[in-house]
């Protein structure tokens, strides 16, 4: 993966001509960590709210303080090099320009970017030599408290012109304005505790210049010049972020690229650490003096890494699963010509995750999928998936699914493609669709609610999912009883309504849901599960074996056990959910309640064969207790419990399946029943609404 990120890095530096200064603003970050996360496609969740960028103006040689507002977009923030530099080294110097917090402004930042002028250090970088010049005029209007560096100046704000007049009259605790000329009560500002000055100045201020909550970010202008746009800043910054990681380098041969040359091994300025995860703790007996804990890299190959750590978040960054994930494409063949044509390829390859999160009707027909795959392979020759969560400055890799070939991708794709097009309407998986729903399994996102996730706070805990995900794309073998095992302890959960589960609905705390809240959703979750099932098996993940089903048996359920793959065992568990399904209609349709009894004799943690025989036989009571071995319908109910109980009784001394698969299988058979009854009874209701709207 680091040779990937370092060949990504390699395109961009290229395309920008290795110009330090454009380095610099690609270097930039084009969103703030607590900002809202993206969707599925990328694009922010904070909604139609517009975030600005405010410009502060000091125009001493005018008298003015000039300030206005940008749109914030991520060229913005690349423009005035939103960078966040005091995060790599907390308690130091401010030297960025462009902030959250206005206060840095006000005179921390003239302490860090003019330590020689303001007699703090004898020496500094010579770009900052350069930018004297620009700061002069702000540098001539500072006040100096004494103190620490960082609460030592005070930008002096008298006599200075609000330009355009946000207000021009105004009396406040430290600022007042007449006629639109700021005056600062100098002796309350003393008064105030030192590190909390430019705390309560910056405070005021804002509020005189009417920036609300969305002036999310502030940047500084002197004389008409914004700082972030000099290029002698430029220099400066390029300085912190790639000579100063190699102040202390050695001379040492580069992991990369295998060149002789000076090399470090410090990655703080870089959001994914690229360390080595061995630790020396791991290995006994290993001397210590040997052991190098991350790579060491020359300095063109750390630009290349920098570039790339940068580029990940601005371009290949998405949401799959509740989750964060980089896509790091591996290219059979370099990238050609400028910045804006690389991002577009970058930009297509991003929507790989979008394509896996939600299908939908995207690549319906084999022949797309073999078209999209052919594109692909001329795209990239193995993608990525690098899912993570952002901790301040760094971040945490939660799951690697490594170097996947399109082929994998577009195979995963296939399958839940299948799947939904057996639930078409004219599908033998039809009763497993809701008629307010367009698919059976929607994409990858859909493992979130076919998984007994448990719940942490408003979120899911995404491990298994994450897991699963790497399982079915790099056709990792799946313990086929395991995952029956989870399916039916999400059963369980919901019919438990036990709300530490992500598939029980939150609101279930607050109000009990009705009983056919709960079947629904019960019913919903087993035909995610079933679709899941398949999905595993189309890409190889999974050996269903299956077998052939009685002639004997109605089509309508011999399509649907063949469709699923069950074998005999499977099938007989999944007749006697049919029949379940039939005396549960009943019941509903005689009980005032809306209750179906006949589910409360099933064991959610799991019944033996034993077990579900004497279930059987009970259920062969409720059906002649409802009338359904008489009358219409009684021959099939006959021949389909004969079934379920002749292969019950044929497989009984090598029986294979586990008690959870026991009763998850019979739910698999209700679940199926009661969509179909669902869906006759409304097309039903449907056609005689349509006979008494056109009668003949």
């Amino acid at each position: 993966m680091i040779r990937s990120l370092q060949a990504l890095g390699r395109y961009i530096r290229n395309a920008l001509g290795n110009d330090p200064e454009a380095i610099v603003e690609q270097l930039a970050l084009t969103s703030a960590d607590d900002e809202m996360g993206s969707d599925p496609e990328g694009r922010s969740t904070r909604g139609t709210q517009q975030l600005y960028l405010g410009i502060l103006d000091i125009c001493p040689a005018q008298g003015l303080l000039r300030h206005r507002l940008e749109e914030v977009s991520p060229e913005t923030l690349r423009r005035y090099l939103w960078l966040q530099l005091m995060k790599f080294s907390p308690g130091g110097d401010v030297r960025d320009v462009t902030v959250r917090d206005l206060k840095y402004l006000l005179g921390p930042v003239f302490a860090g970017l003019a330590p020689k002028r303001l007699g703090l250090d004898g020496q500094q970088h010579e770009a900052l030599d350069e930018l004297a010049s620009v700061l002069a005029p702000a540098l001539a209007r500072l006040r100096d408290f004494g103190g620490k560096t960082r609460e030592r100046f005070i930008l002096d704000l008298d006599g200075l012109r609000l330009d355009p007049p946000a207000l021009t009259q105004h009396d406040g605790q430290l600022i007042s304005v007449r006629d639109a000329v700021l005056k600062v009560a100098w002796d309350k500002l003393n008064e105030v505790e030192a590190k909390k000055r430019a705390e309560v100045l910056a405070k005021e201020l804002r509020d005189l210049l009417g920036w609300k909550r969305d002036v999310q970010y502030v940047t500084l202008s002197i004389e008409g010049h914004p700082i972030a746009q000099e290029p002698a800043y430029r220099r400066f910054v390029f300085s912190i972020l790639v000579d100063e990681p190699f102040s202390n380098a050695v001379q040492g041969t580069c992991h990369l690229c295998g060149t002789q040359a000076e090399v470090t091994m410090n990655f703080v300025p870089m959001r994914i650490k690229v360390y080595i995860n061995d630790k020396v703790s791991f290995a006994g007996h290993l001397v210590q003096d040997g052991f190098l804990e991350r790579y060491s890299v020359c300095k063109q190959c750390y630009i290349d890494l920098l570039l790339a750590d940068r580029l990940l978040e601005q371009e290949l960054e998405s949401r799959l699963l509740q989750t964060s994930v980089f896509l790091i494409p591996e290219f059979l063949s370099e990238p050609t010509g400028k910045l804006d044509e690389v991002r577009r390829r970058l930009q297509r390859i991003r929507q790989e995750s979008t394509e896996l999160a939600r299908l939908r009707e995207l690549r319906r027909t084999p022949e797309d999928i073999a078209r999209a795959a052919q594109e692909r392979a001329g795209l990239y020759a193995a993608l990525t998936l690098l899912f993570h969560e952002k901790q301040n400055m760094a971040v945490k890799v939660r799951e690697v699914i490594a170097e996947l070939p399109p082929s994998r991708i577009q195979a995963v794709i296939r399958a839940i493609n299948m799947v939904n097009d057996a639930a078409a309407e004219d599908g033998w998986a039809a009763p497993f669709v809701p008629s307010d729903q367009e698919s059976w399994f929607v994409g990858l996102d859909d493992l979130l609610d076919a998984l007994p996730l448990r719940r942490s706070q408003s979120a899911p805990v995404v491990r298994p999912a994450l897991t699963l995900a790497r399982q079915l794309l790099q056709r990792e073998p799946i313990d086929l009883t395991a995952l029956h095992a989870d399916f039916l302890e999400g059963a369980r959960a919901i019919v438990s309504q036990h709300a530490g589960y992500w598939v029980v609905p939150r609101s279930w705390e607050q109000r009990t849901p009705n009983p056919d809240q709960l079947d629904r959703t019960l019913r919903q979750f087993i035909a995610r599960t079933l679709a899941l099932r398949l999905i595993a098996r189309y890409v190889g993940c999974v050996d269903i074996g299956g077998a052939g089903v009685d002639a004997a048996i109605p089509d309508l359920y011999r399509n649907a056990m063949t469709g699923l793959e069950l074998n005999e065992q499977e099938q007989s568990l999944f007749l006697l959910g049919v029949l379940v399904a039939r005396v549960a209609s009943e019941q509903y349709r005689s009980d005032q309640s809306g209750t179906k009894p006949i589910l409360e004799k099933l064991n959610y943690t799991g019944m033996s064969l034993p077990r579900v025989t004497v279930f059987a036989t009970e259920l062969f009571d409720k059906l002649r207790q409802y009338r359904l071995l008489s009358g219409p319908g009684a021959a099939e109910n006959e021949l389909l419990y004969a079934e379920a109980l002749q292969r019950l009784t044929r497989h009984r001394d090598r029986w294979r399946l586990s008690d959870a698969e026991n009763v998850y299988f019979i739910l698999a058979g209700y679940s199926y029943e009661t969509g179909r009854i669902i869906r006759t009874r409304k097309e039903k209701t449907k056609a005689q609404e349509t006979m008494e709207e056109y009668p003949n």
